[in-house]
This record gives structure tokens, C-alpha cells and sequence, in this order.
């Protein structure tokens, strides 16, 4: 069913240019994508003692590797590699040329729960996060599970940029929303995607009232969501 005009939908990331998002018909989709918060990598020299390295992010792994080069760290060839989804996953091999030894679906839960049937304990963990991280895989972990944090990279909220106006408005972090909100961009009559529980919750709790819930992270659940959206409000029009 086609628009009188393009559907317009705003994104909190930078789209890649292999991104699904890219090859959606224009006459119907105009995708806007901007992160708004900002990145800052921390600097550390040491590595804890650890079995398992578990990177929440692509951000994650491209700072913990910038660190580990420009400190000279030496990394143990028997430290295990976890990812919390393909994305992350993908740059850790682009960087390292090596294949994660665990990749989850990007859903906390489950993703806790497969990479738990790995891990004995003798096991320790140590997740690499931001600053700012819900540390949504290690709170579901049994207290047995040794695990550590080192922050790589700072996230802070944008504190103004040009945001296009859209007809769905994506988040895909807590921290988006928050930097949107504090920029004045919402209102309760804006129609919003949320990627995650936290990111939904956070949303109500700024007076959204049109919130969806997307039940995968990757950006083609993303799309499939969005055309749901876009089908249902032609309806209701």
C-alpha cells in the first residue's frame, strides 16, 4: 500500500552503507539516520585476568582494539571472544580476522541463557561496556558466574542537532531518547519504535504514548516493524 508521499522515519544511528535501510524503495521510504549521542574512548593498560571477553557493542570492540594497540596490551591466545549480536560480531572479526567464539541474538535473555551453557567455574568474565551500560547480560547471569566491566568509551547525549521531522521515530538506546527529549523534540503525539524493553520504558516515562516494541535489534526486524506501522496507519487514516 503506497503513501501519498514517503513514509518518513527518523533512526538513532548512523546507517551503514551495506544497510538494509539503503535498499528500501525511496518512493515509499525516506530513512533518516543520526546517532544522538557522542562517543569518547577511555583509555586503561591493563586486563584483568579473564576466560572471556564479552563486548556489548560495536562501539565496544572498535575502542577496546584502538586501547589495546595504542597501549601495546598483549592479549592472551587463550582469552575467548562473546558477542552480544551479529553486529558487534562482524566488526570484531573485520578488526581481529578472527571468528567469535560465541555470538548471541542481541536479546538479553536468551543470549544470557546460550552463553551460560558455555561457561563452568573456573570461568571469569569480563564484559566490555560503555560508561553508561544497563549490564543487561551480566544481571541475568547466576552469582556464580565471575564476571568484571572494563568501560572503553564514554556516551554522553548530544546536547543540540537538526532533527528531520518523521512520521515514526526509531530509538535504539535509553540515551537517545533521553538526548531527544532534552533537545524538545517530543510529543505525545509522535509515533515511536523502541529497540528494547529500557528503551520503551523510557520513552513512557517521558509521556510517549504511541510506542512500539520491536522484537529483534537487527535492522531488518527493524524495517519489518516499521512497514507493520506504516500499513496500520493507512488504515486508520
Amino acid at each position: 500500500m503506497k503513501n501519498a508521499r514517503p513514509l518518513r522515519t527518523f533512526i538513532t544511528r548512523e546507517l551503514e552503507e551495506n544497510s538494509p535501510f539503503n535498499t528500501l524503495d525511496p518512493s515509499i521510504y525516506r530513512v533518516t539516520g543520526k546517532s544522538l549521542i557522542q562517543f569518547s574512548g577511555l583509555n586503561f593498560t591493563v586486563i584483568p585476568e579473564c576466560s572471556w571477553l564479552f563486548f556489548y557493542s560495536k562501539n565496544g570492540v572498535r575502542f577496546f582494539f584502538e586501547n589495546v594497540e595504542k597501549n601495546k596490551i598483549i592479549l592472551s591466545p587463550y582469552i575467548k571472544m562473546a558477542c552480544i549480536g551479529p553486529g558487534s560480531a562482524t566488526i570484531l572479526t573485520e578488526i581481529t580476522n578472527m571468528l567469535p567464539h560465541f555470538v548471541g541474538n542481541g536479546k538479553a535473555e536468551e543470549t544470557a541463557e546460550q552463553f551460560l551453557s558455555l561457561l563452568d567455574k573456573q570461568d571469569k568474565v569480563c564484559f566490555i561496556s560503555a560508561v553508561h551500560t544497563n549490564r543487561s547480560i551480566e544481571k541475568k547471569l547466576p552469582y556464580w558466574v565471575d564476571t568484571m566491566n572494563i568501560p572503553v568509551y564514554e556516551n554522553s547525549p548530544i546536547e543540540h542537532t537538526e532533527i528531520p521531522e518523521a512520521d515514526i521515530y526509531v530509538f535504539t538506546s535509553t540515551l537517545n531518547v533521553k538526548s531527544f527529549y532534552t533537545m524538545g523534540y517530543m510529543s505525545g503525539t509522535q509515533k515511536y519504535l523502541a529497540i528494547g524493553i529500557p528503551t520503551a520504558s523510557q520513552l513512557h516515562a517521558y509521556g510517549a504514548d504511541h510506542v512500539v516494541l520491536a522484537i529483534h535489534p537487527s535492522e531488518n526486524h527493524i524495517i519489518q516493524a516499521i512497514q507493520i506501522m506504516n500499513v496500520d496507519q493507512a488504515l486508520n487514516r
